[in-house]
Formats: structure tokens, sequence, C-alpha cells
């Protein structure tokens, strides 16, 4: 007998999918792996509480709670209110009026958020933990989390954390905590559970993570096919700017890079070279699924991603004012670097990028900045001190480059073939030397 949830399951995907096309809109239940799995885990900084009189960090100070049970004879202690979900926590705070409505109205801006009231809980949940970091009497340091979040650590055992080496102990999971919190689901509290991991960095910095991701599977042509979800550096427990990754024989037993998760926004291939192309729409923690959207054989598709046509653009080069575009520069290897001169891992690649260009064949290759955040006396003023003589096209309200492109961190760079297609992302220094030194051997 099929319950309600597997017979909504069964009418969703039979109602998106016909015979003969692919599926145009799909929605999987995530299933909860603990665990790295094959994925490299990053660390986010325990950051302490900002206080009242700290500008950039005042207007959270309300949103914080009182906490005690902590160690007497610990020195130098800090606490951290690690969130769990971050627009969870911004929306019940406003509600009980501890984030303004000018903080509010702010961060929905810059996040580019506009709140579902339908799926987040107007009454508080526990949408975070408590961390406490100090140093013992005898002169080392500790730590304790707020594993059953009463806010009371007088009964939570404190540990010695794990001092991070990224070529040894990365994914460690030693002093693992399980944390009791409260997410909000189908317009419901529920109680649930996470791991967390915490390290301690050079001296009095530590980080943490969430070793877990998810698994989904979809049906396809009769084929079964496990896909992993994958948080942001397994350090977003709500599955914010989560990748997806196919599960398939290609990838057992052996370490999956960064550069090879799907990132939002982008696509992945089902089923081999001649399978389906979906895109990821990301992770709706309401519903506790991932959405994937089918995109039909026939259509055109121009990403940033390794493999796939660079969309083509045409915008004048912001001092000559002479249009460029991606046409006109077919035959050519083409670096697209994004960047901005406020930018400080921009500014520290440059020195490289004016002794490459230097030495390259121009006839065969060019680069390209799209600069964003800048105004074009900033940016001549910077060109002229460093020796940036590539053309450099502003992204304005008028062309959206960065939007149309979806860049959402500087800097980053994509390397296209004379075709147009992107055949390598984000190289610099060396790295990059090395690839264009490989590209001019090759005849075109």
């Amino acid at each position: 007998m099929l319950n309600r949830a597997s017979f909504f399951l069964i009418a969703l995907l039979i109602g998106c999918q016909t015979k003969d096309e692919p599926i145009s809109s799909i929605h999987l239940p995530l299933t909860i792996v603990k665990g790295y799995g094959p994925f490299i885990p990053a660390f986010s900084l325990l950051s302490k509480e900002h206080s009242s009189t700290d500008p950039a960090g005042a207007g959270w100070v309300k949103t914080y709670l009182p906490i005690k049970g902590i160690p007497p004879k610990w020195q130098s202690v800090s606490r951290s209110m690690i969130v769990l979900n971050i627009r969870q926590l911004v929306y019940q705070n406003y509600v009980s009026e501890n984030i303004t409505f000018e903080m509010y109205s702010y961060l929905q801006k810059s996040w580019k958020w506009q709140p579902d009231e339908l799926k987040l809980s107007k009454k508080p949940i526990k949408c975070y933990v408590y961390v406490i970091w100090g140093i013992n009497s005898e002169g080392n340091w500790m730590a304790m989390v707020d594993t059953n979040n009463n806010l009371d650590f007088s009964d939570e055992k404190a540990f010695y954390p794990e001092i991070l080496d990224f070529n040894k102990n990365v994914s460690s999971t030693l002093n693992e905590q399980i944390v009791k919190y409260q997410v909000y689901q189908n317009h419901q509290i529920i109680d649930a559970e996470i791991p967390i991991v915490i390290k301690q960095f050079n001296g009095n910095q530590f980080g943490y993570n969430f070793p877990r991701y998810a698994i989904v599977e979809l049906i396809q042509k009769g084929q079964k096919h496990e896909l992993a979800v994958v948080p942001s550096g397994l350090t977003s427990p709500d599955f914010e700017s989560a990748s997806v990754v196919e599960m398939d024989g290609s990838v057992q037993n052996k370490v999956i890079e960064d550069n090879e998760l799907i990132e939002i926004e982008q696509y992945i291939t089902i089923g081999g070279l001649l399978g389906t192309k979906y895109k990821n729409k990301g992770v709706d923690l309401f519903n506790n699924t991932v959405k994937l959207e089918g995109i039909p054989s026939d259509v055109v598709v121009y990403s940033t991603q390794v493999g796939y046509l660079f969309q083509p653009f045409s915008a004048k080069e912001f001092s000559t004012k002479k249009t460029i575009s991606l046409d006109s520069l077919k035959g050519k290897y083409v670096l697209i670097d994004f960047w901005g001169t406020w930018c400080r891992g921009c500014v520290e690649e440059i020195p490289n990028l004016v002794t490459i260009y230097k030495g390259l064949d121009k006839s065969r290759f060019e680069f390209i900045g799209i600069v964003g955040g800048d105004t074009s006396d900033e940016l001549r003023k910077f060109n002229d001190k460093n020796g940036v003589t590539w053309p450099q096209i502003l992204s304005d309200s008028s062309n959206k480059l960065i939007e149309i492109y979806k860049i959402t961190g500087f800097p980053q760079t994509v390397l296209l073939d004379p075709s147009g297609k992107v055949i390598a992302k984000d190289l610099k220094g060396k790295q990059l030397q090395i690839k264009l030194n490989e590209l001019a051997l090759k005849k075109i």
C-alpha cells in the first residue's frame, strides 16, 4: 500500500515526465548520510560574539542568548553562536523585534533574498548551537559544545580540539559532537541531530564543520542513479549553496575534488554523455528536497563550467569605448578575468598576469577583464599604476555582465578555447603559465 508521501512523489514524477521528453522539473527527497564521505571538508572560523560597540556587528547583539555553566577555572573564554539556518534565525529575530526593519531589509537586499514566510517559523526554534573555548588550569586550550541546546554547559564534557593539519587529519572526526537542534519542515517544528567537528588552527583560532551530506535517487529510463548533495565545504548545515555530483562507478573509492561538484545553476548530465542534462536549482529545506530542472536536448546551453560554451557578449572597452565581442575573438584562446581593484586576491594576481600577458602571442591569445564594483576613474588609475594593458570592460547597470555570468565572488577566471568553449577555470600563478605554455605548442 502506498502512503501519502509515496503517492505524491510518484504523481510528481509522472506529471513532469513523458515517454519521449526529459523531465522538466523534479524534486528528490534527501536522505542524510553521516561522515565526510569522498568529499574534502573545509572549516568555518569560530567567530566571537559581537559587542554593542562594534559598528559592524552591533545589530546582531540582541539575537544572542544567555548561557551558563562556563568552567570557573577557564581563562580567556570566548563564546560563539554557530548558526545552523541563518535565514530562519534572521526571520524569527525580526518577528521577535531583536532585528530592526532596516537591518532585515538590508540583509534581504544583500543576500538577494525574498523571504517565503510560509516556509519559515514565526515561533523561535533552536536553529543554532553555542560553543565556548578557553584555557584550562593547565594552560591548554579546551572547547565545549552545548550538545543538548539548553544553554547550560554544566552538563557538557570539555575536550581538547585536534590541531588541524590539512596533510594529515583534515577528514578526522576526532571529538565529534552530536548536537540536538530544530528544523521547520512542512509547517512543523521537528527535532533533529547534526554532527559537528571542531579543530584548532594556529594560536587561539578554531574552526568547525558538519560531517554529513545527503543522497538522492533518480530513476531515469528504468535505471537508478544515485546523486550526492553536498553543502559548500560541508560547513553549511542548511544546505545553502549545495552542489550535486553523480555517485557512479567512476567516483567509487576516490576523493571527489571541489571542481567536480556541480554548483547551483550549473549543469549535470545523468546517464553518461548522451544522458539527460539537468540544472541544479538547489535544496528546498522546507520540503527536504533538491530540485533538478531538466534541459531539452535541443537547447543550446551556455555556462562557465568546463566543457560548455561561454555565453557570447558584446560590450564597450572602458577606456577606448570600442566594442568588444566574444565573436570577434573566435580563433583565439581567451582568458576572461572577473575582478575588481578593491579585491585583495585580484590585486595580488595582477603582477603575474602582467608578466604573462607581455609574453603572449597576441595573434593566438587574449585577456579580457570584466570588472565589478569599480568606477572608470578607479580602474584607470589602477591600470596606469600597475601596467595593465589588456582590454577591460566595466560591468554596470547596462551590460550586467557580473549578473549574467552569475559571478558571486572575485577573482574568477575562465579560459576559453578558439571555439569559445570553457577549457579551464580559476587558473593563476604558475598553473596559468603552464597551461598557456602548453596551449602555445598546439596547432589551431
